[in-house]
């Protein structure tokens, strides 16, 4: 909060309002004077002019995704201001391919036949916990290992995770 004025701002306060399904409160330097669901006010006093008042909020994000506006309002010696500030909050975009990598498509029993199996984050933000699973026909591929080591197999699949 600014006072652009050359008057003091008399009986500041400053109120900032979330939607709490996608911004949860952490706290806030300095501790709020009053909060509910979304909603903190702090009581700022008398703003000297061309002073500022500075407050740090923290928020982790929700489990909703979209847009999610913080909206400050700020009053005091009878003037309002209102400021928004945006984030979007989305979840990681995964895709995955496999290539088979040994040489020939045709092959005699008991050949090696390789493949590579990849996972890419389309986003910015971390895929927290993703895991690789590659399903396979026993009776025509037999299980010898993978790169990195498997974390978990079973007679027709083999699972990673991260």
């Amino acid at each position: 909060m600014t006072n652009n004025s050359d008057v003091t701002a008399a009986a500041a306060s400053i109120t900032d309002t979330v939607d709490p399904a996608r911004l949860i409160w952490v706290g806030a330097t300095p501790t709020e004077d009053a909060s509910a669901s979304g909603v903190a006010t702090w009581t700022v006093g008398d703003v000297a002019p061309y002073g500022t008042e500075t407050i740090d909020v923290t928020f982790t994000a929700g489990t909703t995704t979209g847009t999610a506006d913080n909206v400050m309002i700020a009053s005091g010696g009878g003037d309002t201001d209102t400021d928004t500030s945006t984030v979007t909050i989305v979840e990681p975009d995964i895709s995955t391919t496999k290539v088979r990598t040994s040489a020939d498509a045709t092959v005699a029993p008991g050949a090696v036949v390789s493949f590579r199996l990849t996972l890419t984050n389309n986003t910015d933000v971390t895929a927290s916990a993703a895991s690789v699973t590659d399903t396979f026909d026993p009776t025509r591929l037999i299980w010898v290992g993978a790169t990195p080591t498997d974390i978990a197999t079973a007679s027709c699949l083999a699972t990673w995770w991260g």
